[in-house]
């Protein structure tokens, strides 16, 4: 009895000893582990991100089929660099695009495109649930909107466009369909469109 009690006093006093070390082991453990977690999650999360790229470029090849439209897009807003009073430069780009047979792509001409070039589109976008101009075609070319003059000269006839929203419920984006005739769009159905899209980009 003396002697195991002995080696349990020994045990007890080496452990006091050395805690720290078994801290240190553990903490490399998990630390090891995490990093193979958060590894497996990115690479994951990338294949989960390319899968929902193909799904909602389907969608936009579908339903611009549908609405008969000849260019349909999604332009996000995003950070750019930072002005000298610290804020950031607001800009968007185009991230996805599907025209009709025949319509040219404008997918590399709004990239980075600064926020403030058109200010009067987006004050409605963000006051109104859908933007609609038509009979853009008839309007002066003295009229000061930068995006509805951008829309002319690339011959659209109607545009109409709706915002796509974070799961908060801040604005992201928008969805926009473009005509180069004088079609009629069914709005409600665009609506139920832009939840999907929205519903996507979230995910």
């Amino acid at each position: 009895m003396l002697g195991i009690d002995m080696d349990l006093a020994d045990l007890v006093k080496f452990l006091e000893n050395t805690w720290w070390l078994f801290g240190i082991i553990l903490y490399y453990i998990n630390n090891r582990i995490s990093k193979f977690r958060n590894k497996y999650k990115h690479e994951g999360q990338v294949e989960h991100d390319i899968k929902n790229l193909s799904l909602i470029y389907e969608r936009l090849i579908k339903y611009r089929i549908d609405f008969n439209a000849s260019r349909i897009t999604i332009t996000q807003f995003h950070n750019g660099e930072k002005y000298y009073s610290n804020n950031s430069i607001l800009k968007m780009s185009i991230t996805h695009e599907s025209d009709d047979d025949g319509v040219s792509r404008v997918f590399n001409d709004y990239q980075n495109i600064l926020v403030s070039r058109y200010n009067k589109f987006i004050e409605i976008l963000l006051k109104e649930e859908i933007v609609q101009y038509k009979k853009i075609s008839e309007l002066p070319s003295t009229y000061q909107d930068d995006m509805l003059l951008d829309l002319k000269l690339r011959g659209t006839e109607n545009f109409y466009s709706i915002k796509l929203l974070s799961k908060s419920g801040n604005i992201i984006g928008f969805l926009s369909l473009c005509f180069i005739g004088d079609e009629e769009l069914d709005i409600d159905k665009f609506k139920e469109f832009g939840n999907i899209i929205g519903f996507s980009l979230r995910s």
